[in-house]
């Protein structure tokens, strides 16, 4: 079964995706290519590891040359590393590429950015960055040709609060600012979750203007966005919440237990702005981890439902005063 974060779309309209799996002794990050209602074939594989190794999050990008790059955490026994494997030829191949990062501290969450002007940036959790325990960044390295710039921080909260910044991701707006949304907890106890976002208007050299994006009711949940910009330059967020649910989830839940729906708002006027949550798809109310992805001019949302695996539908681009679900095609397919 394909991944639901991090697709990109190939020319001719399939979708390319990674999922982490044992395979003979071994856990593998291998790549999985198909089309939303079609059959989905697995592909090579792009990191192996001993069993007992977490390697996960994987996501991909493309690069103007067309060299397709994953990326994904290396955790194994107290150490943890963010590492690129590279595909010159659409995904049939891999060989891994480069190490963002090694830590004794977590490190979790990595994702992959590439801006108009085609420059790479990976953002990722970072529990060794702050000075204080408990504490988690964001922090950023930028693609410098033969190795990855020195660190930077995408987002913290204040002194004196608690930051739990996570689970980010980017898009470039119409104007070229980069905004990066993640998820969050508020200034104060009990701490309660939210998304919030920042943003960078020298091309991701320095980040700032903190706001909320989304405050579930009380103490509901709201986790991993995914941020897209639409042809007509209508910014578009999509994520998962328990705000419908008689009780909130814990968090520290693991997601596979979560009882959550796919909810999505949206912005027209950069991102400063955003709409009341419209529900995507909250048939089973166990999803998880939406991404979004342009396909030959349309935009494909999808997520995991724990109850019947990864699904998708297309987003309608009219002017109309919501972006509506486009429920004719719903379902990844069959894979094999």
């Amino acid at each position: 079964m394909p991944t639901a974060k991090g697709l990109v779309a190939l020319p001719g309209g399939d979708l390319l995706g990674v999922v982490s799996r044992d395979e003979e002794g071994k856990r593998v990050l291998r790549s999985t290519r198909g089309r939303l209602g079609g059959e989905w074939k697995s592909g090579r594989v792009a990191a192996t590891r001993e069993l007992g190794t977490d390697i996960g999050d994987g996501n991909l990008i493309r690069l103007l040359d067309g060299r397709i790059w994953v990326v994904f955490r290396d955790n194994h026994k107290g150490s943890f590393a963010v590492r690129i494997s590279e595909s010159r030829d659409l995904g049939e191949t891999w060989r891994e590429h480069s190490t963002v990062i090694e830590s004794k501290s977590g490190l979790w969450a990595p994702t992959l950015f590439r801006t108009r002007a085609g420059r790479i940036l990976c953002v990722y959790d970072d529990e060794g960055a702050p000075t204080e325990a408990r504490h988690q960044w964001l922090m950023g390295r930028f693609w410098e040709g033969k190795g990855w710039s020195k660190p930077f921080v995408v987002s913290a909260a204040p002194k004196g609060q608690l930051s739990r910044d996570g689970m980010a991701w980017l898009t470039e707006t119409s104007d070229g600012r980069l905004l990066c949304a993640f998820e969050g907890v508020t200034e104060k106890a009990p701490y309660a979750s939210l998304l919030r976002t920042v943003e960078s208007i020298d091309g991701g050299r320095t980040w700032g203007g903190r706001r909320d994006l989304f405050r579930p009711k009380e103490m509901h949940m709201a986790v991993s966005p995914t941020l897209a910009t639409m042809p007509d330059g209508t910014l578009v967020c999509a994520f998962t919440t328990d705000e419908d649910r008689e009780k909130p989830d814990v968090a520290g839940t693991p997601p596979h237990l979560f009882n959550m729906d796919v909810k999505l708002i949206r912005s027209r006027d950069g991102g400063r702005i955003w709409s009341k949550p419209e529900t995507v798809f909250d048939e089973a109310h166990r999803c998880y981890m939406p991404s979004l992805v342009l396909v030959e001019g349309r935009m494909l949302v999808t997520w995991v439902d724990f109850a019947r695996g990864p699904l998708g539908r297309f987003l309608s681009v009219a002017s109309s005063p919501a972006l509506l679900p486009d429920r004719r095609r719903d379902a990844y397919g069959t894979h094999r």
